[in-house]
């Protein structure tokens, strides 16, 4: 036994020893398991906080863990008391971990593959922005921020749209600013399951609204070019400078400046002519009045004729043939002032007051063009006239001293002694009767 014990002892104090190194080796191992299963528990409870930030998933508040400090135990659902009471409890809370990164990922996806639709939409080319780069870290920032200028870059654009139909719709006779809140507003919808959304934009009504008043001033633009057009085609007798083929074109600025001074020279030809048609008036009231005074004037003519036909009658039946002894003989025309009888004696058959003449009854056998006759009534001087047509029976003199208005009808005329310069003296020489003018003395 003794023996035993002495080939046991060493070999216990071996196995000893060997056990307590063991124990120490096993010791030190499970301290670090301890500390990675602590370090793995707060990075799961980190991210699970993390990820949980407004996502509204509430995760957050089921992944917890404290590690362990100086006189405390680890503790929350990730600490290894909750492992070792409840292990498909504590399956359940990383699982919800786990989870979350999958909703948060599934939801990046989404809002990338939604982002990249919604600039699409707004028709930035495809090649330009892919789901990838929105979802891949190293590119992300640089894909949102080139949605979000095409974004901002398509606002801009819409607020210049929005402005040009402004500063037009007055032009085209719009009312555009009563109708803006309805442009700008999306409709409100309710599905079928009662939850309301906004639908589209309630803008058709007015984009048509303002659709008919620019095809309402396109139409007149049209009216009115058609209308210059055919007035131009239609008075065809003017000489127009307007080229009305271009008024639809970029020149029409100029085709209808020229179109005004074509006006203006058609109006200046009606002023011309409403001048000329008023003249034509007077000078056919003056025709009808002279008519009128040549009727009279032809009837007193006749009504002479008739006398002196009567007288040559009387005379005939009467069988005179001779006067004092001199037989009678058919008189000559004057043609001279020597032929002039000084003693002869007429009278006014017409006064005309707008033309300032007289119609004597003394014709060419009496008178010549440039006597001058002396008018006078009831022993009263009225003017000096001067005969400027003659024919066979009467004579026509131009009033040249004292008043148309004055002189009437059988006012008694002679030869006055006051002619001319350059027969006055032959004319004074000449011996007179006693009816002399009354403008001699």
């Amino acid at each position: 036994m003794a023996k035993l014990g002495k080939i046991l002892a060493p070999i216990v104090a071996v196995l000893a020893i060997a056990a307590a190194v063991l124990s120490f080796l096993v010791s030190s191992r499970r301290a670090d398991f301890v500390n990675r299963a602590a370090v793995l528990s707060s990075g799961v409870a980190a991210v699970a906080q993390k990820l949980d930030v407004q996502s509204g998933s509430g995760v957050s508040s089921q992944v917890t863990f404290t590690p362990a400090a100086p006189g405390a135990k680890e503790s929350g659902s990730l600490a290894w008391s909750s492992y070792k009471t409840d292990k498909d409890g504590f399956q359940r809370t990383v699982d919800s971990a786990v989870n979350l990164a999958g909703s948060l990922n599934a939801q990046r996806n989404l809002l990338a593959q939604t982002m990249v639709e919604m600039v699409i939409e707004l028709r930035l080319p495809e090649r330009e922005l892919a789901t990838e780069k929105l979802t891949d870290l190293r590119s992300y920032e640089k894909g949102a921020a080139q949605a979000k200028a095409h974004a901002v870059a398509i606002r801009e654009r819409d607020d210049m749209l929005l402005a040009s139909l402004k500063a037009s719709s007055s032009t085209v006779g719009f009312n555009f600013a009563s109708n803006e809140d309805a442009f700008l507003t999306r409709a409100r919808r309710i599905d079928e399951n009662g939850e309301e959304s906004l639908g589209n934009f309630d803008c058709r009504g007015v984009l048509e609204g303002y659709e008919n008043a620019v095809t309402s001033v396109k139409k007149r633009h049209d009216d009115f070019a058609g209308a210059l057009r055919e007035g131009v085609r239609t008075v065809s007798s003017y000489d127009w400078s307007a080229d009305v083929s271009a008024l639809s074109g970029n020149r029409y600025a100029s085709v209808l400046g020229d179109m005004k001074n074509d006006f203006s020279g058609i109006n200046s030809k009606l002023v011309l002519l409403k001048t000329t048609q008023e003249e034509l008036k007077s000078v056919q009231a003056e025709k009808e009045k002279l008519e009128e005074s040549n009727a009279e004037l032809i009837a007193s003519a006749e009504k002479a004729e008739k006398e002196i036909a009567a007288l040559r009658k009387r005379m005939t039946d009467l069988g005179i043939e001779e006067e004092d002894g001199v037989s009678v003989v058919e008189a000559k025309a004057v043609t001279s002032y020597e032929d002039l009888d000084m003693s002869l004696q007429g009278r006014v058959l017409l006064s005309n007051k707008e033309w300032n003449y007289i119609i004597v009854d003394l014709g060419n056998t009496a008178l010549m063009k440039g006597v001058r006759l002396a008018i006078s009534s009831q022993g009263k001087f009225l003017g000096t006239a001067e005969v400027t047509e003659v024919q066979e029976r009467v004579s026509l003199a131009e009033l040249i001293r004292g008043s148309i208005g004055d002189i009437p009808t059988g006012a008694q005329v002679i030869i006055s002694s006051q002619q001319k310069d350059d027969v006055a003296a032959a004319i004074n020489t000449r011996p007179r009767r006693d009816n002399r003018s009354p403008d001699d003395d």
